[in-house]
């Protein structure tokens, strides 16, 4: 499991950028972790359906998959969000309460 300390770290590859942020001690302790992409966007008129499940615009999808994914960060006090701009990409936002940095591994499952 990795953790990260105050502040930001970013990775890129395959074309997709991410990043994650946490706040210092004392502050509202939360990570939030970005994944952005330059590709065609979500259409406007689906960026509000797309975490409803069974919702698919794929000739295979099934429509569940971030349906899952909000149920789970949600589950653990979280949010995932989307925004979008055509033509130029999509950013998921998952933000989601920080850890104890004092509990171990074991700890950690435990209290989730």
């Amino acid at each position: 499991m990795r953790r990260f300390e105050f502040g930001q770290e970013r990775c890129r590859s395959n074309g997709l950028n991410a990043a994650a942020r946490s706040a210092p001690e004392g502050e509202n302790r939360n990570v939030l972790a970005s994944i952005e992409d330059t590709g065609m966007g979500i259409d406007p008129k689906n960026i509000d359906r797309i975490f409803d499940a069974f919702f698919t615009t794929k000739s295979e999808g099934m429509g569940v998959g971030l349906a899952i994914c909000r149920s789970l960060i949600e589950a653990h006090g979280g949010r995932l969000w989307a925004s979008s701009d055509v033509d130029h990409g999509s950013v998921f936002n998952i933000l989601l309460p920080a850890s104890d940095p004092d509990l171990n591994n074991d700890q950690m499952l435990k209290a989730s």
